[in-house]
């Protein structure tokens, strides 16, 4: 699941509102950021006893920052949402592993030649192939010499977005955990002078990988049923296809199924699931405060009621269960047959 980029577009939401008719209660004193609301839609609205001075009144005694707090278990929510919606796609076949981690480049050469730096920025184009399927970069491995804080760029070509991923030890495979969505393509790229002074990339290939021989899509390139990779040299802003080296770079790369990113592109089907996250989330912070007077009481026993009371049929739970199971009914009746857990998940050389 595209967890990060969901909680980016989730967390704007849903904001706080200052209790107008008691402008002078302790809590309503928040920051800017917390009021902002892209819906306009607050907390207070997810359910009526979540107002902020209540939120204050049943906070941890020892509280470095109101803010802080309500950052914290807005933040909480959403994960847990997230966490509960990963689960409901696993039990209904929409998250399963279609290509367990494997490694792209196999064939290679035990004495690989050096590639000569001309000042170029190389690496590798990858771009995704299927809907509703998300391919992770799990493990990366350079092959050749460079100075030290050397480091590789992953960028979206659609969106700029740009990370930077720094190269620990020669020849060593390091820990990733990046992921590529359907529908952008990315570039592995470097810049051959950041490798320094007398150093320099190796190519492990001894040719580039051919593609399967079953597969209709290919035509002369890594095209196969995940992700297609080629080499590339860039400048200028254009991106030339080589085909003949991987500039030292090797992935372990794995595929499974994520209908997550119709919600990245549309995060407002998620709204209904999260204002009830969000009141069941806050109200269980209500319901088991360690404050103890008569405010905070009144305040426990609503909280209680709108949880777990079984004379109230609109019980928080229980309208959460129903606004994720509505969710995950259309996210199954639209996801793409690509995340079939029958396809093959053969791998050969350079292809996923």
């Amino acid at each position: 699941m595209l967890t990060t980029q969901l909680l980016e577009k989730l967390r704007p939401m849903i904001g706080f509102r200052a209790n107008e008719l008691e402008p002078g209660e302790e809590g309503n004193d928040i920051g800017e950021p917390l009021k902002a609301t892209s819906t306009g839609i607050t907390v207070d609205q997810c359910h009526e006893l979540l107002q902020l001075p209540t939120l204050f009144a049943t906070a941890p005694q020892r509280l470095a920052s109101f803010d802080d707090y309500l950052t914290q278990t807005r933040d909480d929510a959403i994960r847990t949402l997230l966490t509960t919606l990963d689960t409901r796609f696993a039990e209904v076949g929409l998250n399963a592993r279609l290509l367990s981690p494997s490694v792209l480049f196999k064939g290679i050469v035990s004495a690989p030649p050096m590639i000569v730096p001309l000042g170029r920025v190389v690496g590798l184009l990858l771009e995704p192939l299927r809907t509703d399927v998300t391919v992770s970069l799990d493990r990366l491995q350079f092959t050749g010499s460079f100075a030290q804080g050397f480091s590789l760029s992953l960028t979206c070509i659609e969106t700029g977005e740009a990370k930077t991923i720094v190269v620990t030890t020669p020849g060593q495979w390091q820990d990733l955990g990046l992921q590529l969505r359907t529908g952008y393509s990315y570039l592995l790229t470097y810049s051959e002078t950041s490798l320094g002074v007398g150093n320099s990339a190796k190519n492990t290939l001894t040719s580039w990988p051919k593609p399967k021989s079953n597969c209709q899509s290919c035509q002369n390139g890594c095209l196969s049923s995940y992700v297609s990779v080629s080499s590339v040299v860039v400048s200028n802003g254009v991106t030339t296809i080589t085909s003949d080296t991987n500039y030292g770079l090797n992935l372990v790369v794995s595929a499974e199924g994520d209908v997550s990113g119709r919600l990245v592109d549309n995060p407002a089907r998620l709204l209904p699931a999260l204002r009830q996250q969000m009141a069941m989330s806050f109200l269980e912070k209500i319901a088991y405060t360690t404050r103890k007077n008569p405010e905070t009481e009144d305040a426990r026993e609503g909280a209680l009621f709108a949880m777990v009371d079984k004379e109230n049929a609109n019980r928080v739970p229980i309208l959460l269960d129903r606004a994720i199971a509505s969710l995950v009914k259309g996210m199954q009746a639209e996801a793409s047959a690509a995340i079939d857990v029958n396809e093959s998940d053969d791998i050969t050389w350079g292809s996923i």
